[in-house]
């Protein structure tokens, strides 16, 4: 068996008649994807936000939700 030293490692190479040709990749000079725009929230539905356990703020969607988060034991 033969040992190497640490600091010098030998260069890793295919098996004979394993050699993978270069293929370079294609670049049409376009980008991938079109930006997406950012999601933006208009409001119209949250009636206020309340606090469930210590500072962890939730959106209230409704009457029904400040309610059930109110009643919740603290």
């Amino acid at each position: 068996m033969r040992k190497y030293r640490t600091n010098k490692i030998p260069k890793l190479q295919p098996p004979p008649g394993r050699e993978t040709p270069y293929i370079p990749s294609r670049d049409s000079g376009v980008g991938v994807a079109a930006k997406r725009e950012s999601p933006q929230y208009t409001g119209g539905n949250i009636i206020g936000i309340g606090t469930l356990h210590k500072s962890n703020a939730v959106p209230i969607f409704s009457q029904q939700e400040a309610r059930d988060i109110s009643a919740m034991r603290r």
